[in-house]
């Protein structure tokens, strides 16, 4: 059982790195619907819901419980809970009373499996292992809870084995020249602003150029979409929490065939890595007004890291973005000049240059 979680946490993060766009920036699946089995749910303070339709309309109730929504039917599945508890217990090492919060979160999971057993529908173990005596029953759902603690573990085993982490980096190989970004904003993982401009002729069209660029960078292991009705930003690059840059683009017409593309960029990552840093550094000053130097060094070590992990894929989707920009401006002009050179027209105005420049040199 523990091999078979471990090979489809491998195989999510096979299919994160396919399809980026299907899994959010902490790497879980975005996905609405339910596998139709009789698997338990957990639920914890709701309420049961009737379900009637607009005005009464809807005679009949659903036939399958659509599963619990909140937060606590899934906390105890998510490698972020995980991480939480192992910080926990090992604060509770140089801290006791940390131990209290770590038994309460662990106690919730054990409750949690517990209660999954308890819901689990044993009828079918009857066929294979014989009567529902007492000491059976409770053999099974001790198993079916143990099951249940045990497979998120192993899920988790198998997406750090393929990289399927919150922190996973964007999937770049391109390494612009000379960044846009001044050299103060690639020191600090904060909001990064990043602006520049790209000269050319009527080839730059809005429209076409972000067609262009939003299947160049739609590639494995790098999430784009684009701007819905209400959003200001043309294009979204991201794939894990560390990072995520919104672009903005616009034309601007300086007469005849002359254009002006003006791109602006901007790089942050989500709001919850500046609440680890906050949390990270107000744990390092505890601990060292608390007389606890190595845990203190060890959580500055963690800032440290999580400091220059943030601007390498700032720098990352930096890089990415202005060398798709300058091939695609390349591409377009490239084409455009193939299609005016085949054109009739094209080539009576390449012949009269031609003409004239023969003219000039006698």
């Amino acid at each position: 059982y523990w091999r078979q979680q471990v090979g489809y946490g491998v195989s999510e993060s096979i299919l994160e790195r396919k399809t980026p766009s299907k899994f959010n920036r902490w790497g879980h699946t975005l996905w609405a619907g339910r596998i139709y089995a009789p698997y338990p749910f957990f639920q914890m303070m709701t309420r049961p819901l009737i379900y009637h339709g607009v005005w009464g309309s809807a005679p009949f109730q659903p036939m399958y419980n659509s599963g619990t929504k909140n937060l606590f039917g899934i906390l105890p599945r998510a490698m972020e809970w995980h991480a939480i508890l192992i910080l926990l217990a090992f604060l509770s090492i140089f801290f006791p009373w940390v131990f209290a919060m770590f038994a309460a979160g662990f106690g919730y999971t054990i409750g949690y499996c517990v209660s999954c057993g308890l819901d689990a529908k044993i009828d079918k173990c009857v066929a294979s292992d014989g009567p529902q005596t007492l000491w059976r029953r409770m053999r099974w759902r001790a198993l079916i809870a143990y099951l249940h603690f045990l497979e998120p573990i192993a899920r988790d085993w198998g997406r750090l084995k393929g990289g399927l982490t919150s922190w996973r980096p964007v999937f770049s190989g391109l390494w612009a020249e000379r960044r846009a970004s001044e050299w103060w904003q690639r020191i600090h993982p904060f909001r990064r602003s990043v602006r520049w401009t790209i000269p050319g002729t009527m080839a730059l069209e809005k429209g076409a150029f972000l067609d262009r660029l939003l299947r160049k960078l739609t590639r494995p292991g790098c999430a784009v979409s684009c701007n819905t009705l209400f959003d200001d930003w043309d294009l979204k690059l991201r794939r894990g929490a560390l990072g995520t840059a919104w672009l903005r683009m616009v034309v601007e017409h300086h007469g005849g065939p002359k254009r002006l593309a003006r791109l602006s960029v901007g790089i942050a990552p989500s709001r919850p890595v500046y609440w680890v840093y906050g949390t990270v550094a107000a744990l390092a000053l505890v601990m060292e007004q608390f007389g606890g130097i190595m845990p203190a060094a060890a959580m500055a070590m963690v800032f440290a890291v999580l400091w220059m992990a943030a601007i390498t894929e700032a720098n990352r989707l930096e890089d990415s973005i202005m060398v798709a920009v300058a091939d695609v401006a390349r591409e377009l002009e490239a084409e455009r000049s193939l299609a005016s050179a085949a054109s009739p027209v094209g080539q009576d105005i390449g012949e009269a240059r031609a003409r004239e420049k023969a003219s000039l040199v006698t």
